[in-house]
């Protein structure tokens, strides 16, 4: 029964979380922990962070890694394919449909319309990964506040942006400032 659940949101899923794979986590975090309750929000934000920091796309590696855990090998095959299937027969038809009227201002519009959605989308995403990662909760209460967590955060963010070093020595300086500050404090 969990097999067929599983195919048929991660369908769902891949046919309509527009904007990329950050995108889908809001609709993935509601079926995982509201509605089935598959996992903990603190358990979901793990697997993001083991997602990210996986090569591939995160919208794939997050279902494929959920999937491994709830169905196994099996379910993570069914429902990496039933993500992936929706997403390729619509960029299919979209490809198609642009290169045919990407010079329509009706074309336009409608791209201009979604990128804001798209930006809520990953926004909303963003405010979950970051009350999980420095309160291990989905509300900010100030006195729980994870100082090394928002630390070494405000120290990648800082270096990413100013020194511009690649992401991958960002996490990789991540994890060795998380292990240093864990193990001192």
């Amino acid at each position: 029964m969990i097999y067929l659940q599983l195919i048929k949101e991660f369908f769902l899923i891949g046919a309509f979380s527009f904007g990329g794979g950050y995108a889908c986590l809001p609709f993935i975090q509601k079926i995982v922990i509201d509605k089935y309750n598959w996992m903990t929000a603190f358990d979901f934000t793990n697997v993001i962070t083991i997602s990210q920091i996986t090569p591939g796309p995160i919208g794939i590696n997050i279902a494929t890694f959920l999937d491994m855990q709830l169905g196994g090998l099996i379910g993570a095959i069914c429902t990496t394919i039933s993500y992936v299937f929706p997403s390729s027969i619509i960029i299919i038809i979209l490809a198609k449909l642009y290169f045919k009227y990407r010079n329509l201002c009706t074309m336009q519009c409608i791209l201009d319309c979604m990128k804001p959605a798209v930006v809520a989308l990953i926004g909303s995403s963003t405010v979950t990964l970051l009350c999980n990662a420095f309160w291990n909760n989905e509300k900010i209460i100030l006195n729980e506040t994870n100082f090394i967590a928002v630390s070494i955060s405000i120290i990648c963010f800082i270096i990413m942006k100013i020194i511009k070093i690649d992401p991958i020595k960002i996490i990789l300086l991540s994890g060795f400032l998380g292990f240093i500050l864990y193990k001192i404090i």
